[in-house]
This record gives structure tokens, sequence and C-alpha cells, in this order.
């Protein structure tokens, strides 16, 4: 794949210093390409506006940038850069969805870590059709304040691909996700909702699904307890709008209320250090709203240093072989009803809980799986209470 045809140069290159993250980032100019390696990571713009993100988001991308390259390096030297400039808008809307499909599945098919931002959330559709080529299920964590499933709840998860664009827009966005057919979804994590933003038979539809919701209030009240859902990820995108107005202007839904500057950045690490998550997209600043020092801007370019920083301290701890790495918890509830078995990480003090599934189709054996779950999710164990993560796993499986 020539991505030359999609992705333009940059325009400019921000000034740096020989000690900050500009010096580190191979750029796409008019003279070189930068190299795609495996484990790597791509930084991506887009300036695609009419799903509905705001007129000016298309040139938002320079903003982010220019913060970026300022910020100081603090990373290993193995640690490779990229920043293959922008995806112009399209002739057609369409043709922009496409082509960012195409880009970030080819980036993905190298083992390279795509980082979208610029205009609006819409453009998470392509993101989330770029793990087609995998042919399996992948499981999706959105930080947003709404639901974006535009009030018209169940009776539109029909949607098929050719009514999308004519109506797929930044407030129906998930909505077109979930009516993807044949879906590749397994499970969606949503964190800080406010529920005063949104209907509630959208929280009945997402409880009906057995997805996640955490609202802003319980994910702040325990920060950590976020990290498991953003572990099971393959896929993570922001939306600035889940952050407070006054941490975060530049964005054309805001909020007084939202996480802090700092509570966005750790969520944003703790999609750095998932082993398993392999994009990100943040979306929906817009220029023309931010103040005259570019906090926003900034604020967008701290979560992304700090996603780096997740990266290169990723512990690749998962508990495949069960080995001496990890210590093992048994809790039985109910007499003996239910035995559960956590897994904890002794390098990195995480936790994944055993889930027992039936047999597949022709097989008399039955599977387990390791789900990543919290000190919470053992000590709700210990209570001789079911986690709700075990619940869910086997009204996924209809167990």
């Amino acid at each position: 794949m020539e991505l030359g045809l999609y992705l333009q140069p940059l325009e400019t290159i921000p000034n740096f210093s020989a000690e900050q993250l500009g010096n580190r980032i191979i750029p796409h100019t008019d003279s070189q390409f930068p190299p795609l390696n495996p484990g790597s990571i791509a930084l991506i713009s887009v300036r695609e506006f009419r799903g509905g993100a705001g007129g000016d988001c298309h040139h938002g991308d320079t903003f982010i940038r220019e913060q970026l390259y300022s910020l100081y390096d603090h990373f290993p030297d193995y640690f490779e850069l990229t920043d293959w400039g922008y995806l112009a808008a399209g002739e057609h809307y369409s043709d922009t969805l496409f082509a960012l499909r195409e880009i970030c599945e080819y980036m993905l098919k190298k083992k390279v870590l795509p980082v979208v931002f610029g205009s609006g959330q819409d453009l998470s559709l392509a993101l989330y059709r770029s793990f087609d080529q995998l042919e399996s299920l992948i499981d999706m964590v959105v930080v947003d304040s709404k639901f974006n499933l535009d009030k018209i709840g169940a009776e539109m998860l029909e949607v098929i691909d050719e009514q999308v664009n004519d109506h797929h827009n930044h407030n129906n966005y998930l909505l077109n996700i979930l009516s993807q057919r044949p879906s590749t979804l397994f499970n969606l994590s949503v964190i800080g909702i406010q529920a005063y933003l949104n209907p509630r038979d959208q929280f009945e539809l997402m409880n009906q699904l057995y997805f996640d919701v955490v609202t802003v209030g319980e994910a702040r009240a325990q920060l950590e307890d976020c990290e498991p859902y953003i572990r099971s990820a393959d896929l993570m995108v922001i939306d600035v709008s889940a952050v407070r107005h006054s941490d975060l202007p530049g964005q054309r839904y805001s909020s007084p209320n939202g996480f802090f500057g700092h509570e966005i950045c750790a969520l944003s690490r703790f999609g750095g250090l998932s082993d398993k998550l392999s994009l990100l997209g943040i979306f929906n600043y817009d220029p023309a709203l931010d103040n005259e020092n570019q906090t926003g801007a900034a604020s967008i370019a701290q979560m992304i240093w700090y996603f780096f920083d997740g990266f290169v301290n990723r512990m690749r701890d998962f508990p495949k072989n069960r080995s001496n790495a990890f210590t093992k918890y048994i809790a039985s509830i109910k007499e003996g009803t239910y035995e559960l078995i956590f897994y904890k990480s002794n390098k990195s003090n995480r936790w994944w809980l055993e889930v027992t599934l039936p047999p597949e189709t022709g097989s008399s054996s039955e599977k387990n799986i390791l789900v990543p779950c919290s000190y919470e999710d053992y000590k709700t164990a210990c209570r001789e209470e079911l986690p709700d993560k075990w619940w869910k796993y086997q009204q996924k499986y209809g167990c």
C-alpha cells in the first residue's frame, strides 16, 4: 500500500530543541517517508469536519502538533515515533472514512500502533472497521460524556453499511458501530458518562447488550478501577468533551463537569500500558474555541505524551502460562457452588479473573479465558458475591 497516496506531508515542522519530543519524531515530508517498523507508534491527523465536528477542526492538528513537539523527551532510545502527516478530507465524506480505514488497517498489519487525532469522533467508525481484517472479535473502550446514540435507541440497530453515509455523524457514530453487520464487537466499555446528558433508555440499551458503563462520578472516585476496562480493549477512543471545559477549552460540546486534566492523562496512560490496545483516537477538538494560550491543544498533547509513557512501560505480563510470576487466589462462593479463580501479577499487581465457558460446537472440553479485573472484583468475591464481570461474560456466551 502506498501511504503517500492518502497522507499529506507536514507543511511546516514545529520548532523544537534537542531535548524535546520533536527531535525524536521522524516526520513525513516532501523528501522522506518515515519507516513502518513493528513496535513503533505512528501519528496521523485527519482534516475532516463534515460529520459535525465543527468548521475549524480540520486545522486543529497543527496546534496539537506544536504543543506535542515541544514536550520534553523522557523515553528510552529504542522507542520509535513517526509522524505521517495528515489525511485531507476526501471529495465525499465516505471517501475520508474509507481512506482512514485503509490506512489504519495497513498499519495494524505492520504491527504499528496508530494514534489518530483531529476532527470529529464520527471517524471512530473507520477506526473500528480497520480491525475487520483480523477476523476476530474485538473490545472497544470509549471515554466520553455521552453515548452518541442520537436518541433513536434500539430500533435503529439494523442499519446497514449503505445507510451509514447518509446518516453517520458525531451524534450517532456509536449507534452505527453497534449496527455494523457482521459485527466484530464483543464488548464495549464507555467511561466518563454524565447521566444528565443522556436519556435513560440509552442506559437501558447498554445494559441489555451487557456492555460496561462507568459514570464520571464512579470513575473519578476510583480511577484505577477503570484500568481493567482499558486493558481489555483493542481500540480506545477519547472524546475531549469528557474533560471539563476549564481543563480543556477548545471543545464544541463542553461541560463544566468531567474529568480533570491529570485524570484524562492517567486514563490515556492506562491505554498505553495495555498490552492488547493497538489503536488510539482522540477527537472533537476545535481550535476556534480554544483560548489564546492554546490550553486545549496543550491538554491533548499531554494526553498523547502520557500514552507514550504507558506504551514504553508495557509490562507484557498477561498470565498465559500461569507461571510463578503470578499468585493464584481462589474464592469460594455459596458453599462451593461457585469457585472463582483470580491471578495477580507479581510484576505489576494487576488482576485477572478466570471465566469458564461452555464447550464450543463440536468440542467436549470447556474453555477458560482470563478477563482483566481489579482488586475490588476479588474483594467482591471474598464477600461471597459474584463480580459483575463474571455475570456479563456468562451472559455474553449464553451460559
